[in-house]
């Protein structure tokens, strides 16, 4: 009963709960030169000299320096190129152009998810709009050798809500071969990425980013050098999901229940996640984990993306949780299906506590207040705008803000990462030195985006998440109603390095009043 929306990423994964060394942001402000302290270490703004000259957006360029002065996130600075840039150094890529593909869901399949969203996810055309002032501001300030991105969005003819459940490969494969005709380059439909897409995507040798799509870690071995992801594997996640649920919930009382009487009960565990073969996959090997310290889900229940079935199958749900006296609901679950799952436990009257993924406070709103207060997610907080960098850049653009979409964040920094890889590629770009220029980039922070960091062999962007407690009085930054998620443990920032590391054990977390 997977639904999700136009105009936010279409993933799944397990439940993002993120553990281990704790990051530590310095005085310093981002872009400046100086950097980050980084578990005690200072980390440079870049960590390879810049060559000294002028930026084709007209910045200084010299050591340290990155790109742009307006994103903490920008590769290492390179003087304005001139010279032969090779031309049509790959398919997608002309001596002038870089071809960019969107895909779009059918209308139907657009009908259905928004009068599930209550309308609350924007327009097709503020999506759009959002999207193509972003790349306006990209071309004009990154390196692309003399090239700029063309985006070429068209209306899909798969149903990408059967993709999601390892379904619709026909359609996902015609797709692909419309985006290639179209000569596609690379893809950017963060907004309807699923597995079987970006699979032919890359059997088509066109480069999908994505995102988060929480796929394992072989899965993007399998797909190199072809997709690429803001967000962790779900090997990652899942390892410090074990950790956190070791350390933090284990044999402890289920204190962010909004049942009192459950409050004082000790956490028995229920698993609610995609019955998709890939992530049952990384579910099994969390629940491996998990078993290996003695710690044991009680009741695992897979669910699959049929919309038209999604209150019934999420009553049986509920049903079945809170008769094996399940208090603790990791729900390794897409953006609304929460919303049915927490409607159907309060005509239970079953309140237990609920383990989740951050979507944004925008599809947290939709969610039963009743029930959802104090769940607990892995992410990144909201900050104020003023720090905000997706907000801010696209301010920069100029976008009436009535063309903004509401999810400007999650179509930003995908857009991001893929400039980034494109300018470290260098003149001679082709999906193998796009995926060297990728792994070359340097390790990036700021609190609205947290941690990325790569090297060789991964083909994931973010390393960080803070954890996270749903507050239904708090102002969201994100459109200034009630609901948001607010930082637990004082604001800590954990990365996937380690597991246990900075966690104590049978310690509740602190959230809110609690813990």
């Amino acid at each position: 009963m997977k639904v999700l929306s136009r105009y936010v990423p279409v993933l799944i994964t397990l439940l993002i709960l993120v553990v281990v060394v704790v990051l530590f942001p310095s005085n310093v402000k981002p872009g400046l030169s100086q950097g980050y302290v980084f578990s005690g270490q200072l980390i440079p703004k870049s960590d390879a000299p810049g060559t000294k000259g002028i930026t084709v957006g007209g910045y200084k360029c010299s050591f340290g320096l990155r790109q742009v002065p307006w994103s903490s996130y920008a590769p290492l600075c390179q003087p304005k190129f001139v010279g032969n840039n090779g031309g049509a150094t790959s398919f997608g890529v002309t001596g002038k152009t870089i071809t960019v593909t969107f895909r779009y869901a059918v209308p139907p399949q657009e009908a259905l998810i928004l009068s599930i969203a209550k309308g609350v996810v924007g327009t097709e055309a503020q999506a759009v709009d959002t999207m193509k002032a972003y790349i306006n501001l990209f071309n004009k300030d990154f390196e692309l050798y003399g090239r700029h991105v063309v985006l070429k969005p068209f209306v899909g003819k798969g149903d990408f809500l059967q993709e999601l459940s390892g379904l619709g490969q026909a359609g996902a494969q015609a797709d692909a071969a419309e985006a290639k005709s179209l000569g596609a380059f690379a893809d950017v439909s963060l907004l309807f990425s699923t597995a079987p897409y970006d699979q032919a995507l890359a059997s088509n040798h066109i480069i999908a980013i994505t995102g988060g799509l929480y796929q394992g870690q072989s899965w993007f071995q399998e797909n190199a050098p072809y997709v690429y992801s803001t967000s962790p594997d779900c090997n990652e996640v899942g390892n410090a999901a074990a950790a956190v649920m070791k350390y933090s919930m284990a044999s402890l009382p289920a204190i962010f229940s909004n049942d009192p009487a459950m409050r004082v009960k000790q956490r028995v565990f229920g698993l609610i996640a995609p019955d998709n073969p890939i992530y049952q996959e990384c579910a099994n090997s969390t629940l491996k984990s998990l078993a290996q310290d003695h710690v044991f889900i009680k009741r695992v229940i897979g669910y699959n993306f049929n919309l038209t079935g999604a209150s019934q199958l999420s009553a049986n749900a509920m049903a079945q949780l809170q008769s094996a006296g399940v208090t603790t609901i990791l729900c390794a679950c897409d953006p609304l299906t929460p919303v049915f799952l927490t409607g159907q436990a309060q005509k239970l009257g079953y309140y237990p506590e609920w383990f989740t993924i951050d979507w944004g406070d925008i599809f947290g709103q939709l969610v039963n207040p009743a029930e959802w207060s104090y769940a607990i997610s892995g992410g990144t907080p909201g900050v104020p705008n003023s720090q905000n960098e997706a907000y801010q850049v696209l301010k920069m653009t100029g976008l009436p803000k009535k063309d903004w979409s509401p999810f400007y964040a999650s179509i930003y920094t995908p857009l991001l990462m893929l400039f980034d890889a494109l300018q470290a590629a260098g003149p001679n770009l082709n999906p193998y030195t796009f995926e060297a220029g990728f792994w070359s980039l340097p390790l990036s922070y700021a609190p609205s985006m947290g941690v990325w960091a790569f090297h060789k062999g991964s083909w994931v962007a973010q390393a960080s998440y803070s954890i996270l407690y749903w507050d239904p009085q708090a102002l969201s930054p994100s459109n200034d109603k009630k609901g948001a998620w607010e930082p637990c443990n004082n604001g800590k920032v954990y990365v996937y390095v380690d597991p246990t590391k900075g966690l104590k054990l049978h310690q509740q977390l602190q959230c809110g009043d609690r813990g």
